[in-house]
């Protein structure tokens, strides 16, 4: 009986593989379809300072559905918000509601990479952007902007875009918001203190709100004060 078992032994082995490697094969051929939907929109994506045709957009948007519906992940949905954005763009004006459904899609796309993953603080600024363009209360657009602070405090390449949005709702902040505000206003001198010289210079008004930021550093603030008044 042993001799039995031994002698099928190999045929059960190979078997046992053929199975195995076809249940990986499965788990694999979605990523592997998904990632082959992406190329096109990748590579469009890579040049996305360029105007495109709505053709080229419409196109990454198919294709992005195509790979989500089989990989559901923030990174397909932050390009197909991409993509719709820049569909909406390239829309004539006069078509006001074909442009506002665009932009619908390009926020419900956001929100769903948000709802993968929620620790971005781009994505949130972003959803700040698009809230605004929307129409939605101003409270709302904080709120998104609250989280893209939360989620990202030192961000050198969001923090002067975030300061010259957010700085458009200051007067509707509540003292956790200016707080978090001023917050950006330290991080934004210590990183490129010319940016934050032009930036007040160009927003009169914000010149207190950036001398009280940096009241705890005396010489920061004696740097800046000469630098606003040379």
């Amino acid at each position: 009986m042993l001799k039995h078992y031994l002698d099928n032994s190999p045929s059960k082995i190979a078997t046992i593989g053929v199975i195995l490697c076809c249940w990986l094969l499965s788990l694999a051929t979605p990523r592997l379809l998904a990632n082959l939907y992406t190329l096109y929109p990748d590579t469009v994506s890579q040049q996305i300072n360029k105007e495109f045709t709505s053709n080229v957009y419409e196109i990454c948007i198919n294709d992005i559905n195509k790979s989500i519906n089989l990989i559901n992940d923030s990174k397909n949905s932050d390009l197909l918000s991409l993509f719709y954005l820049k569909l909406y763009d390239i829309t004539p004006r006069e078509k006001f509601t074909i442009r506002h459904d665009i932009l619908q899609k390009s926020y419900e796309a956001l929100i769903q990479s948000l709802s993968i993953n929620p620790i971005s603080p781009s994505d949130w600024l972003q959803l700040a952007s698009l809230n605004s363009q929307l129409n939605k209360p101003n409270q709302t657009i904080i709120s998104a902007l609250r989280l893209s602070f939360y989620t990202g405090p030192v961000e050198p390449e969001l923090t002067l875009d975030r300061l010259k949005f957010s700085y458009k709702y200051y007067a509707d902040f509540d003292d956790e918001m200016r707080n978090l505000f001023n917050y950006q206003l330290i991080v934004l001198w210590n990183l490129y203190p010319a940016e934050l010289v032009k930036f007040v210079k160009t927003h009169p008004d914000s010149k207190s709100i950036a001398l009280n930021a940096l009241i705890n550093s005396p010489e920061a603030l004696e740097n800046l004060s000469k630098a606003l008044n040379p």
